[in-house]
């Protein structure tokens, strides 16, 4: 005997087959928004918590710049303090020895009053010259160009000693004098780049003076 399903029966077995698929894409519907939502949550903490650390990281860099800042605020602070009055010393000095008479006395004298500059000027600068940028925009820029003002009178100093001399061998040949009167006048003018650079590194003095009492200032309060 032959069975023959209805068409009716087909008709519920296409009903149910069509809740099964519904209920099936509703439950994947609900999975997946779940761990969308998951994801996203977890996306957000991960945002929040890098958002953190870059912050702690950039306290702890502030932190340490300010400290090797003032460290390097007093490794040069006795040095900066004394520049000026260095300065000015072997400039009265270099101006006194243009009144010696004779010329082999006043290379003599011109060589003692810039002995001072034989030897650098600003010997601790180069152990701090890779961490200036910690100073304070202003200050950093101005003690950069403080060193080379100290360099500057260094080399012109070694420059004036040669010349000094040779001005003082030409004096014994005949028609020497326009060449120790030119050797004299850069002397002189030597005197005046002394000069230029003391009223600078004077100027500088006081601010780096401000800056390392009063970041010391705030040291003591926060601690």
């Amino acid at each position: 005997m032959t069975i023959c399903l209805l068409s009716t029966d087909w008709g519920n077995v296409a009903d149910w087959a069509a809740v099964v698929v519904g209920v099936g894409a509703a439950v994947a519907t609900t999975v997946v928004a779940a761990l969308a939502h998951r994801t996203s949550k977890r996306a957000a903490e991960i945002a929040e918590e890098a958002t953190r650390i870059a912050g702690q990281q950039h306290a702890e860099a502030v932190t340490l710049r300010e400290e090797t800042a003032r460290i390097i605020g007093r490794l040069l602070l006795n040095e900066v303090s004394r520049l000026p009055v260095r300065l000015q010393q072997v400039k009265e000095a270099l101006g006194a020895a243009s009144f010696v008479p004779g010329v082999h006395a006043w290379a003599e004298a011109v060589h003692r009053a810039i002995a001072d500059l034989d030897g650098p000027l600003l010997p601790s600068a180069k152990l701090a010259e890779d961490r200036i940028h910690t100073l304070p925009a202003g200050l950093g820029a101005d003690l950069a160009t403080l060193i080379g003002h100290a360099r500057e009178a260094r080399f012109g100093a070694e420059r004036i000693h040669a010349l000094v001399d040779r001005a003082a061998g030409f004096s014994s040949q005949e028609h020497s004098g326009k060449y120790v009167t030119q050797s004299m006048s850069q002397v002189n003018n030597f005197g005046v780049q002394l000069e230029c650079a003391e009223a600078f590194a004077a100027t500088f003095a006081d601010e780096f003076h401000a800056f390392v009492f009063g970041a010391s200032a705030e040291a003591c309060q926060a601690s």
